[in-house]
């Protein structure tokens, strides 16, 4: 076998190594992209139990003790809300589009500051707004 011929199966070999790791790689990447369910997770630092109702094309309805912290699983989509804790309610909505943390803050405290997108500190009727938050009063 001459240089050019061996020169020209190995470019083979390695051209047919790619296509079959692309093989393997583009399914599962393409399935993972398509996964429809994200993680809320809600820090409740609270004496008091939290209580979150979404309603979207799904119906949930999150609780989560006092003091505690708890991660559900979701659809992905916008949902209609009502947040119950410290003895009051208060209703918005909650963008599912992303995985999201929501901290809830102890009932005598205001939140010192919105947290970050994604990850937001929460007191009833002073809930973070703008665009890039998920946790929106009416």
């Amino acid at each position: 076998m001459n240089v050019k011929n061996r020169k020209r199966m190995i470019f083979i070999l390695v051209l047919l190594a790619f296509v079959v790791i692309l093989a393997v790689v583009v399914p599962v990447s393409a399935q993972c992209a398509k996964n429809k369910l994200v993680r809320l997770t809600m820090v409740n630092k609270s004496d008091q139990p939290a209580y979150i109702q979404l309603t979207g094309d799904e119906f949930y309805y999150l609780t989560v003790g006092s003091e505690a912290t708890k991660t559900f699983t979701v659809n992905r989509e916008v949902y209609d809300r009502i947040t119950w804790t410290c003895d009051a309610q208060s209703s918005g909505t909650l963008d599912m589009s992303t995985n999201v943390k929501l901290i809830l803050m102890p009932c005598d405290q205001c939140a010192p500051n919105q947290g970050a997108p994604t990850m937001e500190k929460v007191s009833l009727f002073d809930s973070p707004t703008g665009i890039y938050w998920h946790y929106q009063d009416e």
